[in-house]
């Protein structure tokens, strides 16, 4: 097996750009978005997150830290509220030198992440993946599409919940930051399938940590 370094490749774009009535101002939320995961995930980061084009970006990760690529689509996805994002994801070597940032660079990891961001805007697919296998490919793209659709349908309120109780040590010290019950913190958290979502999360995150290594696309 050829042990030549592999790379994760993410784009995305914004999906009915075109109708967005605001798109200067879509366009700085895109650069800050990108900035803010430059910063969270710098330690996942190969190459920094740039904006390429008005309503398209992309990064490369590690491949040993394959599965941060799930929380870089959460973020993503709140971070660009209410424009709904499109992924396309492609695990493979790169054919040219690494940059600082994501941009002139080749190889199969971007050939991936390329056809599977055409593929899901045909498809009309919130996302797909691209050289973990040919089972992990699809196990993975159908389960962040589960998740990505229920992320969607959270309110504001909801995400908010979510936010604190996933930063707090209990639901207790959020309802507290919140000034809400802990019952109320419950609610909204079986309401928006909190449960269910931290469930499909942790499996999808249990896939992509199987594929980073080796075990997956074996043609490397």
């Amino acid at each position: 097996m050829n042990k030549k370094q592999r790379y994760v490749a993410v784009k995305m774009d914004m999906r009915s750009s075109r109708r967005i009535s605001d798109r200067a101002a879509a366009q700085e939320q895109l650069f800050a978005t990108m900035k803010a995961l430059n910063e969270e995930f710098a330690d996942a980061v190969q190459s920094r997150f740039i904006v390429t084009h008005g309503d398209e970006a992309q990064g490369l990760l590690r491949a040993d830290m394959v599965s941060s690529v799930v929380r870089v689509m959460e973020r993503a996805v709140d971070g660009m509220r209410p424009a709904i994002l499109r992924f396309g994801i492609g695990l493979g070597t790169l054919a040219t030198t690494i940059q600082p940032d994501a941009i002139g660079m080749d190889g199969e990891a971007w050939y991936r992440a390329s056809a599977t961001i055409v593929d899901a805007a045909r498809t009309r697919k919130f996302v797909l993946f691209s050289g973990f296998g040919e089972e992990l490919d699809i196990q993975s793209s159908a389960m962040a599409n589960l998740l990505l659709y229920l992320r969607y349908r959270w309110t504001n309120d909801q995400q908010r919940v979510i936010e604190l109780v996933e930063a707090s040590p209990t639901q207790a010290a959020a309802a507290e930051q919140l000034g809400i019950s802990q019952a109320a913190v419950s609610k909204s958290l079986r309401i928006a399938g909190w449960r269910y979502y931290i469930d499909g999360r942790d499996a999808l995150v249990r896939m992509l940590d199987f594929a980073s290594d080796g075990s997956g696309d074996r043609s490397f």
